[in-house]
């Protein structure tokens, strides 16, 4: 638990609508994923209520430490489903405030989902997507919306994924990298 897994070079914040923490660990998820399992992913997400440190420093980065930002064995899942069903994912993240995203933007208006870009295109209600999620989220939360629809298991932890990501870096000699973008917004 104490390998160091890299150089994490800001503080990351739990946080809402658009906590770097969360969004840090979307990135992770995004990434492995298209890495490891599918390169059509365009979008992933972490359940904030998953996320179980509010911060974490930055420097060496111990993989005790991310065991403790995620100490569940939830596995990363592949969905495929259309752009109005990514949307009422989407007004569900809203209606709950936000929480960790890559691969897209949007704005929160009245507890719903506005101007959604999908990473940099308007979201098409009518198009296919591809997403990588928790299977939590998926199969067993309180939001019902994705049940039935087509997925894929991985038999990748979210923890792995998150781990692999900052490993990448390490063995680059670079520190790990953490986009620093605001992906969501409330707006009046």
């Amino acid at each position: 638990m104490d390998d160091s897994l890299g150089w994490l070079p800001i503080d990351l914040s739990k946080g809402l609508p658009d906590g770097s923490l969360g969004n840090f660990l979307a990135d992770s998820y995004l990434r492995m994923a298209q890495r490891r399992v599918d390169s059509s992913v365009q979008v992933a997400f972490i359940n904030h209520g998953g996320i179980r440190l509010n911060q974490v420093s930055a420097g060496l980065l111990r993989r005790g430490t991310v065991y403790e930002v995620m100490p569940f064995d939830n596995e990363l899942l592949i969905v495929y489903l259309t752009g109005a069903q990514l949307k009422g994912y989407l007004d569900h993240i809203a209606a709950e405030g936000g929480g960790g995203v890559a691969g897209l933007e949007m704005r929160i208006r009245e507890g719903k989902a506005i101007d959604i870009r999908v990473r940099g295109h308007p979201l098409d209600t009518a198009a296919r997507y591809c997403m990588a999620n928790s299977d939590y989220t998926v199969l067993s939360s309180n939001y019902t919306g994705m049940r039935g629809l087509p997925f894929r298991r991985t038999s990748y932890l979210l923890r792995d994924a998150t781990i692999d990501y900052c490993t990448q870096f390490r063995e680059a000699g670079l520190p790990i990298h953490v986009d620093t973008q605001k992906r969501i917004q409330h707006v009046p």
